[in-house]
């Protein structure tokens, strides 16, 4: 019997390989990245899409899932190469499936 791990590791690609001898999670390295700076401002790596903008949610699609960030007096500061940056009083940030 073959070891799964020897057999995955076959079927990786360089990068990958790379990212797992140093030991990067993988939701690193799918170019979606997060940052949530206190309650005020939310700066996101990745984003494909807007997908809805009013003060109360902004939702994203990134790679694989769509991010939802709620609060109160939401605003895009700045949207520009997949990265986009969510100023106002920020309750919550969500992963949901990409349907």
């Amino acid at each position: 019997m073959r070891n799964n791990h020897a057999v995955n590791q076959k079927k990786m690609s360089f990068l990958q390989k790379l990212y797992f001898k140093l030991d990067i999670p993988p939701d690193l390295t799918n170019g979606n990245f997060v940052e949530i700076r206190g309650n005020s401002n939310v700066c996101v790596h990745g984003c494909k899409k807007i997908l809805l903008y009013t003060t109360e949610e902004v939702r994203v699609r990134l790679t694989g899932c769509v991010l939802s960030v709620s609060g109160n007096d939401l605003y895009c500061t700045a949207y520009h190469s997949g990265n986009i940056e969510i100023d106002g009083i920020i309750n919550s940030v969500s992963y949901m499936e990409d349907k």
